[in-house]
């Protein structure tokens, strides 16, 4: 495969002279018996002369097909919402099979754990061509519209999960960024900068009634006193 490195190996001598086509300069010449590349192209041929200890000279030539490998790009790492569920694409042109980090086969996958994704593709030839994306989280956006609370009957309290988000969705249809409610049960989504959700919840309750009785009303003599006690 192309940018394959390959280790040739010659023997019987005590000199050698490495080089590339008939006519091609020696890329290597010395004692060394093996001659390592990953620049070859396709129909190379790779000529090593060999002299040994009486000053005999041997030559061998071996011939090189080199196939292409394919294209493998993931693109640029993704940063989502917490959660959130994304498709990365590896699909490539020519006819590959595919082998993702996590061990799905197809040419996408579907994730939503931040981490490294890494893709090798194989081509009929054998060749292979790797690349790998990284997934990350904007930061956690978190909301508060306080503590569950009782209020008097017939009271009312102001909601806000706070200013400066782009969209608010209260459980009452409104979408301010503040409500104005009685007792009951209340949420509202928001959406941050980074087009991303949040949520709270809160529980409103009514105080016990401050009901009381001074009796029923009553009729006494004139200057007769009465005790009448509110509790």
């Amino acid at each position: 495969c192309d940018g394959e490195p390959i280790i040739f190996t010659a023997s019987n001598g005590v000199l050698y002279e490495w080089k590339i086509g008939t006519n091609g300069r020696n890329f290597q010449t010395g004692i060394s018996n093996t001659y390592a590349t990953d620049s070859l192209s396709d129909s190379d041929t790779i000529f090593v002369t060999t002299t040994d200890i009486n000053g005999c000279v041997g030559e061998d030539s071996i011939n090189i097909n080199v196939a292409q490998s394919p294209t493998n790009q993931l693109g640029p790492d993704i940063t989502v919402c917490s959660n959130e569920t994304v498709i990365i694409d590896g699909t490539n042109p020519a006819p590959v099979t595919y082998l993702w980090s996590n061990g799905a086969t197809s040419s996408t996958i579907s994730v939503s754990q931040i981490g490294v994704y890494e893709l090798t593709v194989i081509n009929n030839d054998g060749c292979r061509a790797y690349d790998s994306i990284e997934l990350f989280n904007y930061p956690q956006t978190t909301i508060n519209i306080g503590n569950d609370t009782s209020i008097c009957i017939g009271g009312s309290i102001t909601l806000s999960p706070g200013s400066g988000f782009s969209n608010y969705a209260w459980s009452t249809g409104e979408t301010t960024a503040s409500i104005n409610v009685g007792s009951g049960l209340y949420d509202v989504t928001i959406t941050d900068l980074n087009n991303c959700p949040a949520s709270d919840t809160i529980l409103i309750g009514d105080f016990l009634s401050n009901f009381i009785d001074l009796g029923n009303d009553s009729l006494i003599c004139e200057d007769q006193p009465i005790v009448i006690d509110a509790g």
